[in-house]
């Protein structure tokens, strides 16, 4: 009981210290734009993120196209933390690649792209799409740490009554579960290691201080302090585990004080990811329950598959005239317990897939998507495994099909013979599903991928010679960027552009007057109030000397906050209706359950069976 309420206070820590996580760092825009121009002579780059970016695990490397550096020096702009500022040194005519890697400061990811561009001379060549999918280094780690983690959530579930049904020496069963439990956090937290390693990028100077910034990052990020909570939550149930085994402590403490460390590890796990930190904080925490809910439950189903095969398999094998009595006592125990976590896993996964499905066609035209839709596939064949599996272990499988055809009363003895290939199979198809969803955890979503497509363009309008370009880009919920760029149709012109001013009307009427700052020749900008849903017009004079001013309207969309899918609110509802209907199944199997001493006697009936097939 102790060790429960220890458990929980280390949660609740976790949950008040840390903040939850938001969306991948992906480049949302950049000036000059990728496969843009600017002029000779520019010093200032801009690069504009989806969240906050840590400096001490990011790189920025500019050069020529011909491959000469060119010197830069990055800082966090004052316009918010996801604004990078680049100084370099007077760019000469020619073509430019910037090559950048991010760090998350929220959550950790990295992310990379490239950047072409001319200054004073447009690239000939299209800009290269940056590819979204992860690395095979930082995949292996993720998935590491999914397996890791899910196996050790089943071994603590099946330590209990499971491998006691299955009439084993339970001493010895339950010892080598335990300690595959151990080895599996062991496992979880080498996969978690190779992530810290892997998110920052080998410096220039040497091992000594790449080793300085892998340390730099874990301990001042919020990302690293949630990696610290996890890491520990895991060594201590790898502990708790391991001398359980080895009968240094009793076993229900020590399985549930095991059990609340890795409540931990997972919630930790969730809060370091991209599920929270985007919409609202009912959103938010529908979320993080949804998706902690999905991980523990796939543990306790997937997991104690892992862990039942590596205990019964190996006696079944050996001794195969125990094999229907050792399955039929494992089945009884744990079909109600897969039962049910397969059932939250399907209810939480439908509910998690609809927050971030923003339409279709992203099942196939994101990384996201492709994984999702082979996630899905994945475990669907393992639900049709499992239920042929079933004709195996039920006690009343040759009752069912007594009236069926004779090829099909033949199944259940064909499912006894082959069921080590069908666990074989079935665990095959559940290590993809995990490669699966690490892809998931390590790419942005379809929705994220969707709100970075959706960035506002630039709107243009032609005014007495004057061609003027004009963006609004929210830089938070409550300021913008106004970028305005003149660039002269005929010259010469009739006098040189001295000002400029904006004004903004929104859909209520409401007007508001931002003056432009000249950045650069022809560049000019300002912050302004980040507009609200709905239609805007933007009024732009530009002031010229010994020339009237030349006044044009742009107008357009703004969106509001990003939105849940349009999947999400079915998606709940299936996922409430599947839940409400899995109690109602519950509730019946509980009524109609028999009697004590009438499991008493369909035990001692089947204990019979299986010493008669022994003795044949």
């Amino acid at each position: 009981m102790a060790a429960s309420v220890a458990a929980l206070v280390a949660l609740l820590a976790v949950l008040a210290t840390a903040q939850p996580a938001a969306a991948h760092g992906v480049l949302v825009r950049s000036d000059p734009q990728d496969g843009g121009m600017v002029v000779e002579g520019r010093t200032r780059l801009m690069l504009w993120f989806a969240e906050a970016v840590d400096l001490r695990g990011s790189t920025f490397l500019l050069h020529t196209a011909d491959g000469d550096p060119v010197d830069v020096t990055a800082s966090i702009s004052a316009d918010g933390d996801g604004v990078v500022e680049l100084e370099t040194t007077a760019l000469g005519r020619g073509i430019y690649v910037l090559d950048w890697r991010t760090l998350s400061i929220a959550d950790g990811h990295t992310t990379d792209g490239s950047l072409l561009f001319g200054a004073g001379v447009r690239p000939d060549v299209a800009p290269a799409a940056a590819s979204t999918w992860p690395g095979w280094d930082a995949l292996l780690s993720r998935w590491l740490a999914l397996s890791g983690l899910l196996v050790a959530v089943g071994a603590v579930a099946v330590t209990g009554r499971v491998l006691e049904a299955a009439r084993l020496p339970a001493a010895g069963a339950v010892r080598r579960a335990l300690l595959l439990g151990a080895a599996a956090c062991g496992v979880a937290v080498l996969g978690a290691v190779g992530e810290a390693l892997q998110r920052t990028p080998r410096a220039a100077e040497g091992t000594t201080s790449w080793l300085a910034a892998v340390v730099a990052n874990v301990v001042g990020t919020r990302w690293g302090q949630l990696w610290c909570w996890h890491a520990a939550a895991l060594v201590l149930a790898a502990g708790l585990l391991a001398a359980a085994a080895r009968g240094r402590s009793p076993l229900p403490p020590s399985r549930a004080a095991a059990a609340g460390a890795l409540l931990v590890a997972a919630t930790t796990e969730v809060l370091a990811g991209h599920v929270a930190g985007s919409g609202g904080l009912l959103a938010e925490t529908v979320a993080v329950l949804a998706s902690s809910a999905h991980l523990l439950a796939a543990g306790t189903w997937l997991g104690s598959l892992v862990v039942l095969a590596v205990c019964l398999l190996p006696v079944a094998l050996r001794t195969p005239g125990r094999r229907r009595l050792l399955l039929h006592g494992a089945w009884r125990a744990f079909s109600p317990l897969a039962a049910a976590s397969s059932l939250v896993v399907l209810a939480s996964g439908l509910l998690l897939l609809g927050r971030d499905l923003p339409d279709l066609a992203a099942l196939r035209d994101t990384s996201w998507g492709l994984a999702a839709t082979g996630k899905v596939a994945a475990l669907v064949a393992v639900l049709g495994v499992a239920a042929f599996s079933t004709l195996a272990v039920h006690p009343r499988s040759e009752v069912w099909l007594a009236r069926a055809p004779h090829r099909l009363q033949a199944l259940p003895a064909a499912s006894r013979s082959r069921f080590p290939r069908l666990v074989g199979l079935e665990l095959a198809c559940l290590g993809a599903a995990v490669l699966l969803a690490a892809v998931m955890t390590s790419v942005a979503t379809a929705q994220q991928q969707r709100e970075v497509e959706a960035t506002p363009t630039a709107r243009s309008a032609t005014v007495d010679g004057l061609f003027l370009s004009f963006e609004q880009v929210p830089l938070s919920s409550r300021e913008s960027r106004v970028v305005l760029r003149i660039n002269p149709l005929v010259r010469p012109q009739p006098g040189p552009v001295t000002g400029s001013d904006v004004m903004l009307v929104g859909p209520g009427g409401t007007a508001t007057t931002v003056t432009l700052a000249e950045v650069e020749e022809g560049h000019w900008e300002a912050t302004a109030p980040t507009p609200g849903a709905g239609r805007w017009t933007s009024w732009i004079a530009v002031e010229r000397r010994g020339a009237p001013d030349a006044v044009a309207p742009v107008s357009w969309t703004a969106a509001g906050d990003p939105d849940a899918g349009p999947f999400a609110t079915p998606a709940l509802a299936v996922a409430l209706a599947l839940l409400a209907v899995g109690a109602a199944a519950a509730l019946v199997v509980r009524r109609r359950r028999p009697t004590a001493s009438v499991l008493a006697r369909q035990g001692s009936r089947t204990v019979q069976s299986g010493r008669h097939e022994v003795s044949r």
